[in-house]
């Protein structure tokens, strides 16, 4: 099952208290967390009621919106949410989900202030969840907006226990029908099988402002630009645990410009790969050492437009890498294996 976290206004509960302590357990000098809790503290307000100003008060708690400082403060405060979760994973009374054998687990992905968290559709792991956010809201301030927190479950779980594990963690189901319905309710004001008269062509929105249209994305277009960079992100950085995940998965002995496409692919890997060609289409090897670079197959050499051999691999040569052409006592390139 898939549970998504909303932190109640996120900023506005933090406990000053819990902020200091928990940077001076991540080891900040005792100077720069009273240089830093002193700009959290020391800030007044004033509520400007028919356009008279009142006399200014101090908060007690919490972090101001707007401030630079609050997104890293808050970052740290989460860390802890982050290290109780995992210290629930580590002594097993939380399981995390693998996509694949060699694949990293995941437990809780973190973005802003929100959590998606993957477990086991199981009533213990709820009771554990709920446990997690207990502690943390107790000592944190932060309360789960469960208005706008979800569950999704895979097909396999029966429809009883879904409500059942939602209505115990108090978040609701997931739809994702609904997406499609506010879509059509936002842009055309209408039910999405409801016929009914479009009077401006979509394409006329999108024209530019400058020349007299609306601006609008053309949604297909700004689709394969995100999707194409996902997968150069899979090449530039591969150490990320997506990347990780997706390697394992769909090319564990390659690169993301050889794979290929099963018949069993997930949609995600389907979107993205789907748009490998924008990728392809400009870009090459910068030769290194050589190991990673298949001579054949992969796009290094300098002339356009594919970057790659012209001639196709001779019968029984069994140079395979860039690196096998490369003389690794001069580091430069065996003429002898070049011309053959």
């Amino acid at each position: 099952m898939a549970v998504k976290l909303d932190m109640s206004k996120e900023y506005n509960r933090v406990e000053w208290m819990f902020v200091s302590k928990v940077m001076k357990k991540m080891g900040f000098d005792d100077r720069w967390i009273n240089w830093v809790m002193k700009c959290v503290s020391t800030v007044a307000h004033a509520v400007v009621n028919n356009g008279e100003p009142s006399d200014f008060f101090m908060q007690e708690r919490g972090l101001r919106q707007g401030d630079p400082l609050s997104p890293d403060l808050f970052i740290i405060c989460v860390e802890v949410f982050s290290h109780l979760i995992q210290m629930e994973v580590n002594r097993k009374a939380l399981y995390g989900v693998r996509v694949c054998r060699n694949a990293p687990e995941i437990s809780h992905p973190l973005f802003a202030d929100d959590s998606i968290s993957f477990y086991r559709a199981d009533g213990k792991v709820v009771e554990a969840i709920g446990k997690v956010l207990e502690l943390y809201g107790n000592a944190s301030g932060q309360v789960v907006n469960f208005n706008k927190s979800e569950m999704s479950t895979s097909r396999n779980v029966a429809h009883y226990d879904r409500y059942i594990l939602a209505s115990t963690l108090g978040v609701k189901l997931f739809d994702s029908q609904d997406i499609q319905r506010m879509m059509a309710r936002f842009w055309w004001s209408c039910k999405e099988e409801e016929r009914k008269i479009l009077w401006v062509a979509w394409d006329k929105l999108c024209v530019s402002k400058h020349s007299v249209g609306l601006g609008f994305r053309k949604v297909i277009d700004f689709n394969e630009s995100m999707l194409a960079k996902q997968g150069w992100r899979l090449i530039q950085q591969p150490e990320l645990l997506s990347s990780r995940l997706l390697k394992a998965r769909y090319y564990l002995n390659g690169s993301f410009l050889s794979s290929t496409i099963e018949s069993r692919s997930s949609y995600v890997w389907r979107s993205i790969w789907s748009c490998k060609w924008v990728i392809e289409k400009g870009c090459k090897w910068v030769v290194g050492d050589g190991r990673s670079v298949d001579i054949w197959d992969d796009p290094w050499l300098s002339h356009p437009p594919s970057f790659k051999p012209i001639s196709s691999r001779p019968v029984g040569c069994n140079l395979g890498k860039v690196g096998n052409l490369i003389n690794k006592d001069t580091n430069r390139w065996d003429s002898h294996k070049v011309n053959v």
